[in-house]
């Protein structure tokens, strides 16, 4: 792996889904650690760190692109992670002047505080969508079942504390006496 593919964001990126401590799986898929992470579109330390980092993977990755044809895809017609909030999510507030994209890890990611601590289950509630953080992403480059492009790996995560909770346009969480009705065990199913 090429060291000019990894990069630490700058430490007012914003965290959005985390799933930090424990892995989620989506659609019955192997569960991953990931999160989104929100990068301010004046955030030139961060956004050019993901441009070279995605570029040195490119670069890095035309065997595997290449795979069985003769030439390797031109950058511009792979799938990348990085991607223009306000283009590609446009109406989600929580994506306004903000370039994104999602970091994902089958083994969980070193999560430590501005001061290097630790983050246990414990202190869990630091992390949460619209924390601030600094996050530690690779990039490389696969070729599977057909599609080409550039993926995110989650290495490690130092939360670095405040920001305000994002109100996401995801459901919104139900308590279970919200969900469901009194129900005498000895009733018929409704």
């Amino acid at each position: 792996m090429c060291k000019d593919t990894r990069i630490v964001t700058g430490k007012n990126i914003r965290l959005l889904y985390p799933a930090l401590m424990k892995p989620v799986s989506i659609n019955g898929s192997r569960a991953k650690y990931s999160t989104t992470i929100l990068i301010s579109k004046t955030d030139d330390f961060t956004i050019n760190g993901v441009k070279k980092a995605i570029q040195a993977a490119y670069e890095a990755g035309t065997d595997v692109l290449r795979g069985s044809s003769q030439s390797c895809p031109p950058l511009a017609a792979i799938n990348t992670p990085f991607h223009d909030g306000d283009i590609e999510k446009q109406g989600k507030a929580e994506y306004s002047n903000c370039f994104y994209l999602t970091a994902t890890s089958y083994s969980a990611p070193g999560i430590v505080d501005s001061k290097l601590n630790d983050i246990t289950d414990d202190d869990y509630d630091v992390i949460y969508s619209g924390a601030y953080a600094r996050v530690s992403i690779t990039f490389q480059a696969y070729n599977f079942e057909g599609k080409k492009g550039i993926s995110c790996h989650l290495n490690n995560v130092q939360i670095m504390g405040g920001g305000t909770r994002i109100k996401t346009s995801f459901v919104p969480k139900l308590s279970a006496a919200d969900e469901f009705a009194a129900f005498d065990a000895d009733e018929d199913n409704p």
